[in-house]
């Protein structure tokens, strides 16, 4: 959110000394315990979703090899376009390529062993909170690039042009505002269609087939 509320050379200097106390509590919080660590969530998400397709094709008797790149090569090209027509500060580019990587790493690995140890980080990372908003997990990337959207209206100047104007601490209370409408939002949705839209967009292209979209 800072990223969005403020030029990014501003994370790069000392905090100014009329910053109020709140805001100086906030931005210790984002540095102890928020900073580069959700980077490293989704891209720990991102591989247990890599090792747990590929034991479902091959126990199909599927290739997982040009699938999987088939899906890496669209999350890139979804990532180019949220990159240059919404938010420059995009995160799908950097994770299509570490799969990518990860891919060959896999390929010579055992998958249980591997799901064994994503799942035991994923659980000591997150503990109850995936359980509690799994809707909103199964709609990551949709939930993302909506607030990429959200954000770009609220601080940019296509509607409320808020840009340097919103503190550290209103940050964040606005980040726990969208994240508390995207779980009731995503529950909402995934009651009436099986995948979020742009995940149904994804798994489509993978598959060179349109996939069944609504419930029942």
């Amino acid at each position: 959110m800072t990223i969005f509320s403020a030029p990014f050379q501003s994370l790069l200097f000392p905090v100014p000394a009329g910053t109020p106390w709140y805001d100086r509590v906030a931005l210790w919080l984002i540095h102890f315990l928020g900073e580069g660590k959700f980077y490293a969530l989704f891209s720990m998400l991102f591989g247990m979703g890599m090792v747990l397709q590929m034991e479902r094709i091959e126990d199909r008797g599927g290739h997982f090899v040009g699938l999987y790149a088939r899906r890496l090569l669209i999350l890139l090209v979804i990532g180019i376009i949220h990159a240059f027509l919404i938010w420059p500060g995009d995160i799908l580019i950097p994770l299509a390529d570490r799969d990518h990587r990860a891919r060959h790493w896999r390929a010579a690995a055992d998958a249980r062993l591997c799901r064994s140890h994503l799942l035991v980080g994923v659980a000591a990372s997150v503990g109850t909170t995936v359980t509690r908003a799994r809707a909103l997990g199964q709609m990551a990337l949709s939930n993302y690039l909506l607030q990429s959207i959200i954000c770009i209206a609220i601080f940019y100047g296509y509607s409320l042009a808020l840009f340097g104007k919103v503190g550290t601490a209103a940050g964040i209370a606005l980040t726990i505002v969208i994240y508390a409408l995207q779980i009731p939002i995503s529950h909402w949705w995934l009651r009436r269609f099986r995948y979020g839209p742009v995940e149904w967009l994804w798994r489509s292209g993978t598959y060179l087939k349109r996939q069944p979209l609504r419930r029942g």
